[in-house]
């Protein structure tokens, strides 16, 4: 039978016999990738990296564990 978008064409569906024996799960990946963002504070970006001190606030999240490294930046 072909799936069509209407409540009939669900109705007649019929479940692998697996279906009623699954149980819910959730799949999360996580990685070195998975850090937070966070955004700077200033409401000009471009002057955050015209500082000496530009990745201070960088609001890019691979620099979020170089930025914690800095002083008086978290």
């Amino acid at each position: 039978m072909k799936y069509e978008a209407n409540l009939e064409s669900v109705k007649k569906h019929e479940v692998p016999e697996w279906f009623h024996d699954a149980k819910f799960g959730i799949f999360i990946h996580w990685g070195l990738f998975s850090v937070p963002a966070f955004a700077i504070k200033r409401k000009n970006t471009p002057e955050a990296f015209e500082s000496a001190n530009r990745f201070a606030n960088n609001p890019y999240a691979e620099w979020y564990l170089n930025t914690l490294r800095i002083a008086g930046s978290h």
